[in-house]
């Protein structure tokens, strides 16, 4: 028998992954197409929603339901067969469990995410959020006609929970030509890690990082005051102390996520172990901060959060961050590539002067 394996070259290059992932509803599809209109190279577009199709209903009838974790697996798998094939692909997907799962076959979000982030570590994947506001989601199903009422709210909470984006998008705020738009801008950038980079990373830690959420602030509030007390006490006065400390509240944090700030916290399984916060300041400048508790001090922690901070200012176009840093933590920024700018004070509400440090980091700067 004559064979043309000749015909079926290794391909040069892996192909890359556009990773769409949101809830049932938020604009998916409509951007996958949105995409597809502009793109200038060949791309395939692979929807969880293909495998809705593939088990046996005939058979799930009778009782042989397949294992949903199995199928989840193999998804993960097709995607990297294709890009490993030389493929350019466009995924959709929920990264988030389906809402019954029979006896047995459970699953965490974080077990979904960590096994997509494995199967793709080798290939160049840019990672996108495809948000919607609830109640935007839920109107859609209603006038869709073809969706279960209800699993755009299940999927709320969880698709996008221990995710790290290399670009978010609001289908309910942007049109699709203008969500690709900054799709392919982002596409194009590569002077910073994507994203997967970083989930790759966080994969090893006995920990997860997180973006924050508002039911995160009281816990976030009472490792910030621990860590004030434990980290700073040593530098500062007890009235020093106590004053800073009844400036911390969850009411802060909101008014500053309000602000366009964004909170990132690292947590095992006692709970939450410190948190990180970075927003634009001016320009091409933001600010950022961390604060770990004593048990997460010296481990890492307070390294990975400023990471994921400054990871996210650079995704928007940072080209420095700048910072007050307390006496305690000089040591620390200077690690992460901090230097000192001067000495100064800052006024405490009762007329104290508590001495900080300000401290900068630059970054290259890449032409467009």
């Amino acid at each position: 028998m004559k064979h043309h394996d000749s015909n079926l070259k290794n391909p040069d290059r892996s192909g890359r992954v556009i990773y769409l992932n949101g809830t049932s509803s938020a604009g998916k599809t409509t951007l996958a197409q949105a995409l597809l209109e502009v793109l200038e190279e060949p791309y395939l577009y692979f929807s969880i929603n293909l495998f809705d199709e593939i088990p046996s209903r005939k058979q799930i009838k009778r009782g042989l339901v397949p294992d949903i974790r199995h199928l989840e697996l193999g998804f993960a798998r097709c995607i990297a067969a294709l890009a490993g094939s030389g493929n350019n692909v466009i995924v959709d997907d929920v990264i988030a469990p389906p809402r019954h799962l029979p006896a047995g076959q459970e699953f965490d979000v974080h077990d979904l995410l960590r096994q997509r982030v494995m199967m793709l570590n080798s290939f160049d994947v840019l990672f996108v959020k495809v948000f919607c506001p609830l109640d935007e989601l839920e109107r859609r199903e209603i006038a869709r006609g073809d969706r279960t009422i209800g699993l755009a709210r299940s999927q709320y909470d969880l698709v996008h929970r221990y995710a790290v984006y290399d670009v978010e998008v609001d289908t309910s705020a942007e049109t699709p030509e203008d969500a690709s738009a900054r799709v392919l801008k982002a596409l194009a950038n590569h002077h910073h890690p994507r994203a997967l980079v970083q989930m790759v990373e966080m994969s090893d830690r006995p920990y997860d990082v997180r973006q924050a959420s508002e039911a995160d602030f009281d816990e976030m509030a009472t490792v910030h005051v621990e860590s004030i007390r434990s980290l700073c006490s040593p530098f500062y006065t007890k009235a020093i102390i106590e004053e800073w400390i009844a400036s911390v509240s969850r009411e802060k944090y909101l008014s500053a996520v309000a602000q366009g700030a964004t909170f990132y916290v690292a947590e095992d399984e006692a709970g939450l172990l410190g948190f990180s916060e970075v927003h634009l300041a001016k320009g091409k400048e933001y600010n950022a901060a961390v604060f770990v508790s004593g048990r997460a001090s010296r481990k890492g922690v307070g390294s990975a959060l400023y990471r994921t901070a400054e990871c996210q200012a650079l995704r928007e176009g940072a080209e420095r961050i700048a910072l007050n840093s307390s006496l305690a933590a000089v040591k620390f920024y200077e690690k992460n590539g901090f230097r000192l700018v001067h000495e100064g004070c800052s006024e405490m509400p009762s007329g104290s002067k508590m001495k900080i440090i300000s401290m900068i980091k630059h970054f290259p700067v890449h032409d467009s």
